[in-house]
């Protein structure tokens, strides 16, 4: 899973506030650092879901945001693009044949 980094804009008017959205933030896996700066909560982790956090901290603090997620999906392309590549021939099975014989019903009945 790749890092991510989300700001989020919330109205941070008192400590109440601020200690409501660092709770509700700190219960998702993968956080790993929170930050206020102003207006504003700076998330960092691994594997989070910024829609999810948004809707949860709607539910407690009214007015949310997401301004800005980044991820850092670039650095670990140049990483992969780096590894070897193995080639791997699939090879097909033959086709199944299929003969049909169709029954020759020959008439042995004799009138005598």
């Amino acid at each position: 899973m790749a890092k991510q980094k989300v700001v989020f804009g919330l109205p941070m008017e008192d400590a109440k506030i601020r200690t409501k959205a660092l709770q509700c933030i700190a219960k998702f896996p993968g956080v790993r650092l929170m930050s206020i700066a102003g207006n504003q909560l700076k998330v960092e982790g691994e594997g989070i879901d910024p829609v999810l956090m948004t809707l949860k901290l709607r539910k407690k603090i009214r007015s949310t945001q997401i301004q800005t997620v980044e991820t850092d999906e670039g650095k670990k392309q140049v990483k992969k693009d780096e590894t070897k590549k193995v080639v791997v021939d699939h090879i097909a099975p033959p086709p199944v044949l299929y003969y049909v014989e169709t029954p020759i019903h020959e008439n042995y009945c004799h009138i005598w």
